[in-house]
Parts: C-alpha cells; structure tokens; sequence
C-alpha cells in the first residue's frame, strides 16, 4: 500500500471582533433657550463604547473635550461624559465643569434625537436639555427648524449691544419687564442697568436662571442703559436680555467690556 503523509495545517484561531465607528455632530439645546455645538466619536465593540470622547463648544474659549463611556443598541444611545481630557477654559478649576449624561434614540439612519443633563463634580445638577445628533447636512435643517418656532414670538432677531453703541426701538406700552440670564457657559458676569439715569439693577451677577426687574415709563423717550461691571471669566460679558411689554418683545445679547455700556433708547409709537 502508498503511504501517504497526513497534512494538518494549523491555522490560529482568531476572535473576529465586530466594531462600527460613530462620528457624530450635533446641538444641545439648553433649556434655557441657549444652544451650543456638541460633536462625539466612539468604537462600538459588542454593544459597549470604547476609544470614546466629545467636544463642547468647539472653535469656541471654552472648547473642552473629555473621556465618554457608555452603550448602545439597535436604537438606545447611553452616553456618559467621565473627565475633561483637554480644554481652552484656561481659567476654570476641574470642580466648575458640567459633565453631560446623554440619552437619546436612533429616529433615523445616523440620527439621534433624545435629552441630556449635567452635573458638577459634587453632584449639583448643572444643565438639562434636548439634544440631536446627526450628519452635518441634516443637522442644519434640523436646528432652522427649531429656531424658527422657539424665536416664533419674538419681534426680531437678537440685537447685540456692543460696548458704547446706541439702539432704538419702538415701543408703545408704558411698563417694561427686562428678563436677563446667562445663556451659555455662566462664567460670573455681573451686571447694570438704568433707567433714565436711575439705577433699576445694581450689580447683579448673572446665572443660568432667568430674573427679572420690571419698571414703569415715565415719558415718551426712555433710555435704559445695559452696564458691564466686569467681563467675568470669560470674556466679554454676554447676558441674554429680554425686553418684554403687554404687545411687543425684543431679544439682546450683551457683548460689552468692563466699565463699558450700550443704550437702548424707547421711542414712543402710538
């Protein structure tokens, strides 16, 4: 009988491992009506996220980017934000940092849409909102969109006070209430503000929390003056300010340098 010679060959056993990469773009929308760019990148191995991080604020001073854990499923994203790896807030301490919990859902391909919120180191809730992440093209559609019905009441566009300039608007009610917040990053920026010469708020810091002062009108040009004590710690001072009356509203962005002003003037339009 031919002998035959028996070839075994042994090949190693590999443990092909499945892993899909996210790259997503998105916005929070801060309950506050503040929205800021969020952006995420992961490996998704078995269902859990590996190599992981997200950026805030990106192209801005207060860019951070930090370390994400988290899982996701067919249609579930977890998101959890664990330490700042790097950051332009050169003047910020670890504890000042609100880390981000994301929950969202897949509502289309390479779609997220869901809710998030934030807290400090020591626990304190610190932001809550929605939130969308999405390809950049979709992404745009999606936040016109949401502009246009939450600036859907408001006469016009934000008007940014800039430092000594002077704004009028029409204005036909005899009172006012002025709502003022901080609508991003609350880094300390206190504020003033006059009416016709008198002091209405005197040096009141502003926070994410929404205050207002209410005043009555006492002719038929008032002049309300917007005073930057400081610039916080981050600069400038920039206050969201509201100007509210029984028939009209008008937005404003403070943008102004310490010791520095901008006026509005009330013109009468009845």
């Amino acid at each position: 009988m031919r002998p035959f010679v028996l070839i075994l060959l042994l090949t190693p056993l590999i443990d092909v491992i499945a892993q899909n990469e996210y790259n997503l773009v998105g916005t929070l929308f801060v309950k506050d009506g503040a929205t800021m760019n969020y952006s995420i990148y992961f490996k998704e191995i078995k269902g859990k996220i590996n190599d992981g991080y997200s950026i805030t604020g990106l192209g801005t001073n207060y860019e951070t980017k930090s370390d994400i854990s988290g899982t996701i499923s067919k249609n579930n994203l977890l998101i959890k934000e664990n330490g700042v790896l790097k950051t332009e807030w050169k003047s910020s301490s670890y504890n000042e940092f609100c880390h981000l919990t994301l929950n969202v859902k897949k509502v289309k391909k390479s779609t997220f849409e869901g809710t998030f919120t934030g807290e400090f180191v020591n626990g304190d809730s610190c932001a809550s909102g929605k939130v969308i992440l999405m390809e950049k093209q979709k992404l745009e559609k999606k936040v016109k969109k949401i502009k246009r019905i939450s600036e859907a009441q408001l006469i016009s566009k934000p008007i940014i006070l800039n430092s000594d300039k002077k704004h009028s608007v029409s204005w036909s009610d005899d009172r006012f209430k002025l709502v003022y917040w901080d609508p991003g990053v609350v880094d300390n920026d206190i504020i003033s503000i006059k009416l016709n010469g008198e002091y209405i708020l005197k040096k009141q810091q502003v926070t994410g929390k929404k205050k207002n002062v209410k005043a009555k009108l006492i002719n038929n040009k008032n002049v309300i003056e917007i005073i930057a004590e400081n610039e916080g710690d981050i600069k400038n001072n920039t206050a969201r300010i509201e100007l509210i009356g029984a028939k009209q509203k008008y937005l404003f962005t403070s943008n102004l340098v310490t010791n520095k002003k901008s006026v509005l003037i009330l013109e009468n339009s009845d």
